[in-house]
């Protein structure tokens, strides 16, 4: 399953495999998955970036992974924070402290549309 943030309904994206097609599945607020795969086209980010004033909003970037459960909040108050901006770079990055971050090194990552972040539990 391949979870991107859809900017046009706020929600994250649930994407998958259908008759051999990729199709959205479904939306949620929050999901849980244990992740399996990052991917961020480079070539997608910098045609979004050179058309700034217009604010494209194309998929570009998403986070594969097992789907454990959907639209179940949790407490992140002790999980860490990250985040991907287009516009800011074109890599993860920890909310903190803008400091690069692999998404690959947590064994699930809980994604909440509300603050339009994902965060790391080890």
């Amino acid at each position: 399953m391949e979870i991107y943030l859809n900017l046009h309904k706020m929600k994250w994206a649930l994407r998958g495999k259908v008759d051999g097609k990729k199709k959205v599945q479904g939306y949620c607020d929050q999901c849980l998955i244990k992740p399996t795969r990052t991917f961020i086209s480079e070539k997608r980010r910098l045609a979004i970036v050179a058309a700034l004033p217009k604010r494209s909003k194309e998929i570009h970037a998403f986070i594969e992974g097992e789907l454990l459960s959907t639209n179940e909040p949790m407490d992140t108050s002790s999980l860490v924070e990250m985040s991907y901006n287009p516009y800011y770079a074109g890599y993860w990055y920890t909310s903190k402290d803008k400091q690069p971050i692999d998404p690959m090194q947590f064994t699930y990552l809980y994604f909440d549309s509300n603050t339009r972040k994902c965060y790391g539990i080890k």
